[in-house]
Parts: structure tokens; C-alpha cells; sequence
């Protein structure tokens, strides 16, 4: 799915299985990455999210599309709580990619008030409203960035600098959709980096959600690098430092 909305939309400037290739090792950096649970789940959301926006840019009323990405950042938030501070990226990429207009913001709310309250009535319904209202009040938790790998930060790193590079060299050749584009997968990228600073209620899981907009930036900089043998050393060094941590 990830892959066929990178592509469909042309983020990379032609058809290729490198978003796909490059998000299977984004969410390999640490063996808690890959295990199943509401995170993953929620990433599925996050894609499907990034679809709708990138739908959104040339719609006249795009308030629909709006609403069900209020529903979705809802839906979320019941799988993982710390979901909730996604709905910043909506307004942000209504900024980026609309001109303003308030009831499109409001609409946004409306979704995730729409979620909330269904789930207030089943509280209700059995009794248990109390447990609603501190469904939402999320724990706070010490930052779990330390339990990721250094020397596999230090080659992404790397790759994603060579990638700002070249993608600075194509920015403005590029065309507005695709500029707006790379802006709001930078803004996912801050809300996820953000989120983990406040640090409330997540755990190492939640930096798979940086892999979406991690993943097109290493697979835009795999595309238009020019030296093969620099990006492949490159790849072989990531995927070697990957596989070295995960069986070390």
C-alpha cells in the first residue's frame, strides 16, 4: 500500500519498489520495531492518512476528505492514545496544501469528535464513563530514543543528509505538488520527532511512524544519486549495521 501511494502520486519522479524496499529496513532498526502491536497498526492509518492529503491538493471541497482524516487520527487514537497528536499534521497540511478555510479546520475536529463521542456512549452504556475520560489523559513517560541504535542513527543519518542534498538540487524543479509533498512528509516527520520529546505514554514502537517519511526520503535520495558505487556501499552498510544489531 505504501509503495502504490508513493508511486501513484509520482512522489519519486517515476515508477520503483524503493519506498517499498526501503520501509521494510526503516522499521528493522531494532527487534521491538517489527513486533506486532497497536503501533504498527496505526502506521498502516498514518499511510492511509498521507493518501488522503495527497488526494486533497487539486479537490475544489475537499471537506469530505478532511472529515475522514478526523475519523482516521480518531480511530487511531482508540489503537494507540499518543495517536491524538497526529491531528496537528492535519491542520499543517491543510496549511501546506489548501488556502485557509475554517470550516475545513473544523471539519477535522469533527471527525475525531465524531469517533470520541461513539466511544463516550459505549463508556456510557456500560457504565464506565469514568474510564472514558482518562482514556484520554495519557501517562507520562521517560524519552526510550536511548534504546535505539547508535551506529544505525549514524547511517541513516548519513543517507537522509545526502538526501536533503538532493533533494535541495531538484526542489524547485520540482513540481508544486511534489514540493508540498516532501513539506507535509517533513512536518510528519517533526510531529513524530515532537511527540516523542513531550513522551506521553509511548514506547520504542513509536518511532515507527517515522518510517513513512523516512523511507521516501533514503528511497528519493537511492533514485537520483548518481554514484553507484557511493549509494550501494551505502545500502550495504545500512542493511549490514541493520542485521548486525538485530542478531548482536
Amino acid at each position: 500500500l505504501f509503495n502504490k501511494v508513493i508511486n501513484t502520486h509520482n512522489l519519486l519522479g517515476k515508477p520503483s519498489f524503493l519506498p517499498g524496499l526501503l520501509y521494510i529496513v526503516c522499521t528493522s532498526f531494532a527487534d521491538t520495531l517489527g513486533v506486532f502491536s497497536p503501533v504498527l497498526l496505526v502506521n498502516f492509518i498514518l499511510i492511509w492518512l498521507l493518501n488522503q492529503f495527497l488526494s486533497s491538493y487539486r479537490k475544489p471541497d475537499a471537506r469530505d476528505l478532511i472529515f475522514d482524516m478526523g475519523l482516521l487520527v480518531g480511530l487511531g487514537t482508540i489503537l494507540y492514545a499518543p495517536f491524538i497528536f497526529f491531528l496537528a499534521i492535519v491542520w499543517v497540511g491543510l496549511l501546506i496544501f489548501r488556502s485557509f478555510n475554517w470550516r475545513e479546520w473544523a471539519m477535522a475536529v469533527l471527525g475525531l469528535a465524531t469517533v470520541a463521542f461513539f466511544l463516550a456512549f459505549y463508556y456510557y452504556w456500560n457504565g464506565e464513563l469514568s474510564n472514558w475520560l482518562s482514556y484520554w489523559q495519557l501517562p507520562r513517560t521517560a524519552n526510550p530514543i536511548g534504546q535505539l541504535p547508535s551506529l544505525v542513527l549514524m547511517v541513516v543519518a548519513l543517507i537522509g543528509i545526502l538526501g536533503l542534498i538532493q533533494l535541495r538540487a531538484n526542489f524547485f524543479r520540482s513540481i508544486v505538488h511534489i514540493r508540498k509533498s516532501f513539506q507535509l512528509l517533513s512536518a510528519l516527520f517533526g510531529v513524530v520527532v515532537l511527540s516523542s520529546v513531550l513522551a506521553y505514554g509511548i514506547q520504542i514502537n513509536h518511532y515507527v511512524l517515522a518510517s513513512v517519511p523516512l523511507s521516501v526520503l533514503l528511497a528519493y535520495y537511492f533514485m537520483h544519486a548518481r554514484r553507484a558505487w557511493v549509494y550501494e556501499s551505502l545500502f550495504i552498510l545500512l542493511v549490514a549495521s541493520v542485521l548486525y544489531f538485530q542478531w548482536a
